[in-house]
Formats: C-alpha cells, structure tokens, sequence
C-alpha cells in the first residue's frame, strides 16, 4: 500500500548495451569499446614512433661525431653551433620522454577505465580532443587553466 504523497519504489533496469553506447550511467562516462580501441592503437603507435625518436636523439646528442676525428670541430664557432645542437637535442629528448610518460598514463586510464575523464575535474573530454592529443588527461578547460596559471 501507498501512502500519499509517497512514490511507489521502482526497481532500476540496467541495459548492457546502453553502456557499449558511450554514455553517462550513473555519473560515469562509459566509452565505446570499439572507441577505446582506436584510442588505444594510436597511443601504442606513438609510443612506439617516440621511442624510436628518443633512442635516436640519444645517440645524436651523446655521440655527435662517433668517434670520427676528421669531423671534429676545429674552429670556436663550430664548438659553439655543436654545444647548441646537443643542447636543443637534450631538450628535445626531455619533451618526447614527457609525452611518452603521457601515453603511458593514457594507457593505464584506459586499462583502468577512465580514459577521456578529465582528472581534474572529472568531466568528460570531448572526442575532438582525444583524437588531436590522445594522450589529453585533461579537458579543454582545466588545461587552459592550468597553462595560465
């Protein structure tokens, strides 16, 4: 029996296939598997494209002239522009270790199943996003956030 004013209980129905659709249920942003497998074989192929980058950069920067005397700078001015090449290898080599990082820990949201959640504001990150930077932990405006401040 009902009382007034009272709501009969319903028991809530739970459709597997509504979560295979990429939607919210019950707060959570549930992402196509076919998706998350697209996602997930461009983050490898980056990965894999970086590495090979990083590895190369290495040697470029630790071993500039691999021990062949005759390419030896002689001149000041020649030290300097090499000192300045390994210099921005360096650099280089330190950003593509940061994306690499980055891919990786897009790799493990996916593992963990919350990839293209925003970590911080828990907020899904729009597909255009993902599919410029698929390794993106956070949405458009947290990331604009964060760069200002």
């Amino acid at each position: 029996m009902t009382l007034v004013g009272e709501l009969p209980k319903i028991k809530p129905t739970f459709n597997p296939n509504y979560l295979a659709s990429g939607h919210i249920y019950c707060g959570v942003f549930i992402m196509k598997e076919a998706d998350l497998k697209v996602y997930r074989a461009r983050l490898v192929a980056l990965e894999r494209r970086l590495q090979g980058d990083v590895a190369h950069l290495a040697n470029a920067a630790l071993n500039p002239h691999s021990g062949d005397a005759s390419t030896a700078p002689l001149h000041m001015a020649d030290v300097g522009s090499d000192n300045y090449d390994q210099e921005f290898t360096l650099s280089l080599m330190k950003n593509e270790g940061e994306t690499l990082e980055a891919i990786r820990e897009a790799l493990t949201r996916i593992d963990d199943g919350t990839y293209g959640v925003c970590a911080e504001c828990d907020k899904t990150i729009p597909k255009m996003r993902l599919s410029a930077i698929p390794y993106a932990a956070l949405c458009i405006n947290c990331a604009t956030k964060l760069d200002r401040s």
